[in-house]
């Protein structure tokens, strides 16, 4: 019998998404995202494209911009949460 080879486990991490086009589920409807890089995105959401930067990486990642800087999406590897002037309109999003 070999001996077994110690395997070095893998921190969990969030994983930015992008690029390319995402339509996600949510609770309260459907979001597109547009991952422009791992930056940047547009979303398009009541009628409009919104362009947003990232700000923060960790815990999640969470973007932030738009008309006015009024809209944020946070990320957390699995579940997405936009945001419009404070107000959480759309949660628990998922592809």
């Amino acid at each position: 019998m070999q001996p077994v080879t110690p395997v070095t486990p893998v921190q969990p991490g969030i994983v930015t998404p992008g690029p390319g086009s995402f339509t996600y589920r949510c609770s309260g409807g459907t979001l597109v995202v547009n991952y422009l890089d791992s930056n940047n995105l547009r979303l398009f959401y009541d009628g409009a494209f919104q362009s947003l930067s990232l700000v923060r990486r960790s815990p999640t990642l969470l973007f932030s911009g738009g008309a006015g800087g009024a809209y944020t999406w946070e990320w957390t590897g699995s579940r997405g949460t936009l945001t419009v002037r404070g107000q959480v309109v759309l949660s628990n999003c998922a592809l």
